[in-house]
């Protein structure tokens, strides 16, 4: 505070931006080069002392955060496309920086449906380690908010395109521990983008529907009317990703559900989703280490 106040963003009158939600909490000049160099030296410190693994960089924002200080404007950053380009050139400084040492670096990089596009992850992740997608088909830790239609398939394009980059993709979805609907969605989608390499989803609270395991993917993801379906090694998963329309799938064979009733069809609600085992498997599923 004392030694580098240019460090520190300023509101229109010129006053430090503290995050309203959080008290003590002040916005940094993401952009500044001397506040990224401090910054890669303070947690490479850490990194080093404790032995992490690596670091976990939140906010990785590509717009200005309201939420946490409504109704100001950071006069470093008056724009949006300002402040995006100031977090890129903060991963472009650090991230280089902290993966020349063996350590991990991903941002959690922000979920915005318009900015957050296949292309910018691309970008972005040429400087880390791969990335992290907080909010995966899902808004929120409540009942509602599921992504579908075309954010779906985006969210989809983002995850295979890490995955070709041979890079790491952290994801997953909050829900209250009755919501089984949400779980069923979240780690469906999770599997119909997994292509079988370096990823993990997170789900809450433990329930059976977070923990199916259905092995290894035999295939790619394909579309089944307003559905997607992905077969497995042990099992398959689906998706209707439609906010509107019911699509009842056929499936060729015998699958079980989480409680181990056997189905041959299910009928999945809009935006909704489902993890099944092979009804003639019993083989322990690749994927449990994942979740």
């Amino acid at each position: 505070s004392a030694r580098h106040p240019d460090w520190f963003t300023a509101d229109q009158a010129g006053h430090r931006i503290e995050w309203g939600p959080y008290p003590g909490v002040f916005q940094m000049d993401v952009g500044n080069a001397a506040y990224q160099d401090a910054w890669a030296e303070n947690v490479l410190a850490e990194l080093r002392r404790y032995r992490w693994d690596g670091v976990a960089i939140d906010n990785a924002d590509l717009d200005h955060d309201h939420i946490y200080f409504p109704g100001k404007q950071m006069q470093e950053y008056p724009t949006q496309a300002s402040y995006q380009a100031a977090t890129r050139s903060f991963l472009a400084r650090v991230g280089p920086k902290l993966k020349a040492e063996g350590f991990l670096v991903l941002p959690n990089i922000q979920s915005h449906p318009t900015l957050a596009t296949p292309a910018l992850w691309a970008d972005w992740t040429q400087f880390t380690s791969g990335g992290i997608q907080q909010y995966w088909m899902k808004w929120g830790e409540g009942y509602e908010g599921h992504f579908g239609g075309s954010y779906w398939l985006q969210l989809q394009d983002t995850f295979e395109l890490v995955q070709r980059q041979g890079k790491l993709f952290l994801t997953g979805t909050a829900a209250p521990a009755d919501d089984v609907r949400s779980m069923r969605w979240g780690r469906a989608s999770f599997l119909l983008g997994w292509n079988g390499g370096r990823a993990g989803f997170v789900g809450g609270n433990w329930h059976p529907e977070w923990t199916i395991g259905i092995g290894t993917p035999s295939g790619p993801r394909y579309q089944v009317g307003t559905a997607w379906r992905r077969d497995f090694t042990g099992g398959t998963a689906l998706a209707n990703i439609s906010d509107r329309q019911t699509q009842t799938v056929s499936l060729g064979a015998s699958y079980l559900l989480a409680d181990g009733s056997p189905v041959n069809s299910v009928t999945l609600p809009p935006l909704s989703g489902l993890v099944l085992r092979n009804a003639s498997s019993q083989e322990e599923s690749a994927s449990r280490s994942l979740d």
